[in-house]
C-alpha cells in the first residue's frame, strides 16, 4: 500500500526525509506449540508478544516499513539496522528514542554513511553511554567524542576508558573477525 502512495511523500527538511524508528509490544494469545512469542517485556516479567519496530516518515505522516519480531527474539538494534538498510534514499536522517542506543549501531550507521540522531539515557542510568562523561547543566547538549571500539578488555583499555569502549558481545559482530580488535567511532 505504501508503494502506491509513495508519490505523495514530498515533504522534506532541507532536502532530507525525517524517518523515526520506535517499537511497541503487541500482546498475543499464547500458543502451546510455539514459545517464540514468550519473552521478557518492557512492562516487566515475561509474556507472549510480538515487538513491532516501525519506521515512520515524520513529515509525510506515513508508515514506511516495519520489522516484526517474536518476543523471544526482540532486538531493537538489529531491527533498526534492517530498516535503515532497506531505505534506498541516501538523504535520510533517522531519529530514534532510548533503547536504540548502541555503540555498534552507531559504528554501522557511520560506516554506511547514514545520518542519525538517537536519544540516549540520562548519565545517571547504569546502562547509559554517558555515565563516564561530564555533562553540562543545561537541558540539551551535544557531546562530540572519538572512541575506539575494542574486543579486548585489558589494562590499557581499562586505564583509557575515555578512548576505548569494550564491546562485550564482540563475537556476535562480524567487524571483529580476521584479527580485527579495534574499530574507530567518530
Amino acid at each position: 500500500m505504501n508503494q502506491g502512495f509513495r508519490y505523495l511523500d514530498t515533504e522534506r527538511f532541507k532536502s532530507y526525509r525525517l524517518l523515526a524508528v520506535d517499537g511497541s509490544e503487541l500482546r498475543v494469545s499464547p500458543d502451546g506449540n510455539d514459545l517464540s512469542t514468550y519473552g521478557g517485556s518492557k512492562k516487566g516479567g515475561k509474556r507472549h508478544y510480538f515487538h513491532a519496530n516501525m519506521l515512520y516518515d515524520v513529515l509525510n505522516h506515513t508508515c514506511v516499513d516495519m520489522v516484526l519480531q517474536p518476543g523471544s527474539e526482540k532486538n531493537e538494534d538489529s531491527a533498526f539496522l534492517d530498516l535503515a538498510e532497506r531505505v534506498e534514499d541516501p538523504n535520510v536522517i533517522y531519529t530514534c528514542d532510548r533503547g536504540y542506543e548502541c555503540l555498534m549501531t552507531f559504528h554501522r550507521l557511520d560506516q554506511s554513511g547514514k545520518h542519525f540522531v538517537i536519544r540516549i539515557k540520562d548519565e545517571s542510568s547504569a546502562t547509559s553511554i554517558l555515565k563516564h562523561y561530564p555533562t553540562p547543566e543545561t537541558e540539551e547538549y551535544d557531546i562530540p567524542f572519538d572512541v575506539t571500539l575494542t574486543s579486548r578488555n585489558n589494562k590499557k583499555v581499562k586505564e583509557n576508558w575515555d578512548t576505548y569502549k569494550y564491546i562485550s558481545s564482540y563475537p556476535k559482530h562480524p567487524e571483529f573477525s580476521n584479527g580485527v580488535t579495534e574499530l574507530p567511532l567518530h
